[in-house]
């Protein structure tokens, strides 16, 4: 079992239990099959494989032994695993509709309580589809999560299958998918992403050609939602497509990552080129001309050399000898002359590709572009691969395979140098790296990840395999060469030249005497003892019970410890073989035998003295002279809690145990009082350590760690106490004080805010930073603590209290307010304005424009920090692969955006418009600045301006994700403008996932309010009358809020005029509303907003009319009741047109 896996099987694991596994029905699967099994499992499900869990996999053998499959078919395993764990339909459609509920939440676990209650809710019956029952089953299990108790699937995939399967049960199963899994809201048309599991099961179902079809077809409607999760989808080899789809899919996929200039993703790029024809290999020549922009240039480029590689890769039929040729040239020309201005994925594209051709001559044409020219270690990993897999054997590729190990490309280079197996290569390579230092110290550096049988062992079988005397010769000049390193330690404890040695010496007995003569050379005692240092564990394993006298006697003049060490060392490395080096060392009596026993049992009393030591101790301690005892007794038994406490389970250790506890409470709580401490700073000034304080003060938090430990029932007598020693409490003491009082109000804290807010009193100088974080954290929890936020203000701008602490109370200062505090606003803006007095002050007002910002939404302070972030950070990057440096403020800021972050976290699309600038401010230094030291500042204004969308998500609306769609339209033209694209694609995707559930409880009340439209019960067609007018209203204030929004960029280039701005219509009613449309002129007689207009205007009418007249005892109840059907078409017409505008302006460009 992999660690890496969390302890699950990895594939070659999986792999090896399906192939041993004994098949009844003599059933014998291929191993195209399992291959095929295991891939389809790991797709999308990387490391995540539902059969790499041991449980499910031992399903897997039976499934292929019953229905023996030509070609595995992923949704009828699940279809099998469902049957193995159900008993009858009830269970199983049980079990579909709870899956149902799960997917439509877009969770896989829940509090156990929650899914008690929801049981309760769906009136299961008794023990059916109770936890238990699940966990007995092995569908879910319970799992803790911050100390909460969650209700959790095993898998994703078994809801995903339970659903898809539902929905095909269903009469209508496209429809109800598509109600489930299509957005439909503000004019935003999208599949949720996180129905892609479900789609999947789908797909391999026997529907696979009907959904798929409507697949391509809303993809071609709506290709805005085509994304690499649906891409990689339509391509992949485990679905049921049928070949009439081919051309579509394949015109589908290409176009549209061809149009926004990203690269394909990872699981299409090769598998599309199952998808070509003649038609579209010609279109592929033609692709990789050059384009008018660059970025445009070589993204089409690589685009369409992944589809060749493909090609390549399947041998496929167009690729005549001459269709080869052309393509080896233009990929090496490629290589050498990318265009790219450094991007290096054409170059990575192209060596990909030029692998396939396993032609070694290639590997010098291309190797100063890609490997010694080049600082881009993702190229030079490439260029390693292609040297690997064209002509392992070649001096080319051994001789840049050892530059790969030195330059840092550790896990490509020594995996091509497993793949180096004739005599005359092994020999060259052996040659090439006697006396390398760089190669072997990086070698040896890294051997303990590649110890194993698919790594090292390889190369090593490779070179047994292929021992000759030339072969020996030259791995004894490496063995000596490596010890010979300067300051290199680590050769005596590397298993691979361990390995080398015994294959030397299992081909020349005399390597051992070999080095016992190199050892005899040295001409002092220093140099011996190093080289013995060294050698030490070779000799080891090169000694046998036959050559160790002669060892003895070659090394006559070397003192007896070094040759004896050896010996000794060989019995504890060497196995069985070091036993009898040491057994025969014995009966020659060369060397004293070892007394095991007595160093066992010398071992065993040095620890039982170490402990009674230590109890010793504890007890002078506790009591060196009647009826008095040493106060470091408390923090030394916390230190030793684990020994003592079971010392504590004997008579004398109980007497113990109980004098501690007197201690604590009759000599400490009940005696001490934290509020008569007494502290004396002689020098207040920050920075200054020196201080004195009464002596039971530095004990007293040690004595609440034991009354916790041992008597944890009497806190609650000693808890004003314990409140009143946070002026005292240093770190641990603060959690602490925490952990032991969980509610503290203004009135507990009435001491200590008495200390904290007296200037004159030194112990608020002792530890300010406790009383800080104690408040911050209770503020955290909620708790009102007015008096703190005035003591934690008086810490601002003390000389006497430090500059970190000052900048801690600033930041716990701002969790007391809110916008109403106006006078707090003052004092930040204050701080804000004397920033360039001093570095302090600097980080002071840097602090307080975040506060202006995220509680006040102050504008100034927005602006200022625009601004800010506007200035250009130049960062060369990280030169050097694979070493560790010191990371900077500007790397620091580029990584984890921390300046920016108040802006980030801005919940108010009213701010977009400048996140946009901040767009076209990238741009413009694009264009500026040429060089790439402004890519990653380039990076760093996307990120914030897209993580700020993301954040956006909590209104609840699309109107910022369309806003941000007009921007892009109107930018289109711009060279580089596809990478911004792909971020903001990336954070729709999150986007629509996190908002949909937002909508969830919205669209619930819809569908409760349908139920009443459908009805022809006349009350409940009124009231259903009057819930479609109060959504349509609603409706109606998102609509002119997006209007407001979006058309705030394209007005100058449409007919259609915005003559008002919104803040806020929560009070506006339907009249109102209708009167802030009629502001938005349109000169089409025709269009969607006047004909809105009249209906808005019909529907208030009738509205008005319908609910004044409702209680008129002149109404009949028939009356009433076409009225309120009236009333409902209306509304109805009035929401298809407000969708219908909503579509309309976002067509808008």
């Amino acid at each position: 079992m992999s660690k890496f896996l969390g302890g699950k099987l990895d594939n070659q694991e999986i792999r090896q239990r399906i192939y041993t596994y004994e098949f009844s029905s003599g059933y014998k699967p291929s191993k195209e099959l399992v291959n095929s099994a295991i891939e389809q499992f790991w797709f999308h499900d990387y490391y995540n494989s539902i059969i790499s869990d041991e449980w499910f996999l031992a399903i897997f053998p039976k499934f292929l032994d019953k229905h023996k499959p030509g070609k595995f078919n992923r949704y009828d395993f699940y279809a099998f695993l469902i049957n193995q764990i159900t008993e009858n339909k009830t269970e199983r459609l049980g079990l579909q509709r709870i899956a149902l509920e799960f997917e439509k939440a877009q969770v896989d676990r829940i509090k156990t309580d929650a899914y008690e209650h929801f049981l309760e809710d769906i009136e299961a019956p008794d023990g059916l589809f109770s936890i238990s029952w699940f966990e007995n089953k092995r569908l879910a299990k319970i799992v803790k999560e911050d100390n909460k108790s969650l209700f959790a699937w095993e898998h994703h995939t078994l809801t995903e299958f339970l659903v898809a399967e539902f929905l095909i049960q269903q009469k209508n199963s496209f429809q109800e998918f598509q109600k489930l899994a299509i957005l439909s809201q503000e004019g935003i048309v999208a599949f949720k992403p996180s129905w892609s599991g479900v789609l999947r099961f789908l797909m391999e179902s026997k529907y696979a050609q009907e959904i798929t079809a409507w697949l391509m077809q809303f993809l071609d409607e709506y290709s805005d939602n085509i994304d690499d999760n649906l891409a990689e989808l339509l391509v992949f080899e485990g679905l049921n497509t049928s070949k009439s789809f081919y051309f579509r899919i394949f015109n589908l996929v290409y176009n549209t990552y061809f149009e926004r200039q990203v690269w394909l993703p990872i699981w299409t790029r090769h598998r599309l080129s199952r998808f070509v024809d003649t038609e579209i290999y010609k279109r592929l020549k033609t692709d990789i001309k050059k384009w008018p922009q660059q970025t445009e240039t070589y993204v089409k480029r690589s685009n369409a050399i992944m589809v060749i590689e493909g090609l390549l890769e399947n041998k496929n039929s167009l690729l005549t000898t001459k269709e080869k040729e052309y393509w080896k040239k233009t990929l090496v020309n490629f290589c050498n002359k990318p265009g790219d201005g450094g991007n290096g994925v054409l170059q990575r594209t192209c060596l990909s590709a030029l692998a396939y051709f396993k032609d070694g001559s290639i590997i010098p044409k291309v190797a100063k572009s890609c490997f010694e020219n080049t600082q881009d270690s993702l190229v030079r990993d490439e260029f390693i691969q292609l040297c690997y897999n064209s002509a392992p054997n070649s001096r080319y590729a051994i001789d840049y395979l050892v530059e790969g190990i030195k330059k840092g490309a550790t896990i490509y280079a020594r995996h091509g140098l497993y793949e180096i197996t004739t005599k005359s290569a092994i020999k060259y390579f052996l040659k090439k790296i006697i006396k390398d230092n760089g190669f072997w110290t990086k070698f040896i550096d890294h051997e303990s990840i590649f110890d194993k049988e698919d790594g090292d062992k390889r190369l090593l079988a490779n070179i047994t395999r292929n021992v000759d005397r030339e072969v020996i010769k030259l791995l004894k000049k490496n063995i000596f060469g490596i010890f010979a390193i300067p300051n290199f330690y680590q050769e005596n404890k590397s298993s691979f030249i361990r390995k080398i040695v015994q294959i030397i010496n299992k081909h020349d007995s005399g390597f051992l005497s070999e080095i016992l003569k190199l050892i005899n050379k040295q001409d002092n005692d220093d140099k011996i003892a190093h080289l013995f240092f060294d050698f030490e564990e070779i000799l080891a394993i090169l000694l046998t019970p036959q050559n160790v006298a002669e060892y003895f006697k070659q090394l006559e003049e070397i003192e007896e410890r070094h040759k004896e060490r050896v010996i000794y060392t060989a019995r504890r490395i060497n196995s069985k073989i070091g036993r009898a080096v040491y057994q025969k060392a014995v009966q020659l009596k060369l060397i004293e035998p070892l007394n095991e026993q007595t160093a066992i049992t010398n071992w065993e009393k040095q620890q039982e003295q170490q402990k009674q030591n230590k109890l010793d101790e504890f007890l002078r301690l506790l009591e060196p002279a009647p009826g008095k005892y040493i106060p470091s007794v408390f923090e030394y038994y916390t230190q030793n809690q684990k020994e003592f406490d079971e010392f504590f389970k004997t008579k004398k250790g109980q007497r113990a145990e109980k004098r501690l506890l007197k201690l604590v409470l009759d000599e400490g709580l009940k005696k001490i009082d934290p509020r008569k401490f007494t502290v004396t700073i002689p020098n207040k000034k920050a920075g200054n350590s020196q201080f004195t304080w009464s002596t039971s003060a530095s004990y007293f938090g040690d004595m609440l760690s034991v009354l916790k430990i041992l008597a944890p029932e009497q806190i609650k007598k000693y808890r004003q106490k314990i409140i009143d020693f946070i002026p005292y409490a240093f770190s641990d003491d603060m959690g602490q004080i925490l952990e032991l009082v969980s509610e503290i109000s203004d009135k507990d804290l009435e001491f200590v805010n008495k200390v904290m807010g007296n200037p004159k009193d030194d112990r608020r100088y002792l530890i300010p930073s406790s009383y800080i974080y104690i408040v911050e954290q209770l503020l955290k929890r909620r708790y009102r603590l007015l008096q703190s936020k005035e003591i934690i203000k008086s810490f601002i701008g003390d000389q006497n209290i430090g500059d970190y602490n000052q900048r801690s109370a600033l930041k716990t200062f701002g969790l007391f307010l809110n916008k109403k505090n106006t006078e707090s606003k003052k004092f930040l803006q204050a701080i804000f304005a004397k920033r360039d007095k001093s570095n302090h002050n600097k980080q002071l007002g840097n602090i307080a424009n975040s506060l202006l910002i995220s509680v006040y939404e102050d504008e100034e302070a927005i602006n200022w920090r625009f601004k800010k972030i506007k200035e250009p950070l130049a960062f060369e990057g990280r030169k050097l692969d694979g070493e560790f440096h010191e990371v900077g403020p500007i790397e620091n800021e580029l990584d984890t955006l921390a300046f920016a972050g108040p802006l980030i976290n801005l919940k108010n699309e009213t701010y977009l418009p400048k996140f946009l600038k901040l767009l076209d401010h990238s741009f413009k230094l694009q264009e500026e600045k040429q060089g790439k030291n402004y890519s990653g500042y380039i990076n760093y204004i996307w990120r914030i301006v897209t993580k700020n969308l993301e954040n956006l998500q909590e209104t609840g609306s699309f109107r910022p994700l369309m806003y941000f769609n007009a921007w892009l339209l109107m930018q289109k033209n711009h060279p580089n403008l596809n990478w911004l694209k792909l971020h903001i694609e990336n954070s729709r995707r999150r986007y629509i996932n996190d908002v949909n559930p937002k909508f969830q409880l919205n669209r619930d009340l819809e569908n409760s309010i349908e139920l009443l439209c459908r009805s022809n019960d006349p009350a409940q067609k009124i009231a259903c009358a009057l819930f479609k007018s109060q959504l349509v209203e609603q409706k109606l204030k998102e609509l002119l809020k997006g209007l407001a929004l979006y058309t705030s960029l394209i007005t100058r280039r449409h007919k259609i005029k915005k003559k008002v701005d919104y803040d806020d219509f929560i009070r506006f009613t339907l009249g109102d509303l209708l009167m802030l449309l009629n502001k938005y002129e349109d000169s089409n007689e025709d269009s969607d907003i006047k004909k809105l207009r009249s209906e808005i205007s019909n529907l208030n009418g009738i509205r008005k009319k319908f609910t004044h007249h409702l209680y008129e005892q002149t109404k009949t109840t028939q009356d009433l009741f076409n009225e309120a059907k009236t009333s409902i078409n209306s509304s109805y017409r009035a929401l298809q047109l407000m969708q219908s505008v909503w579509i309309k302006v976002l067509a808008m460009n």
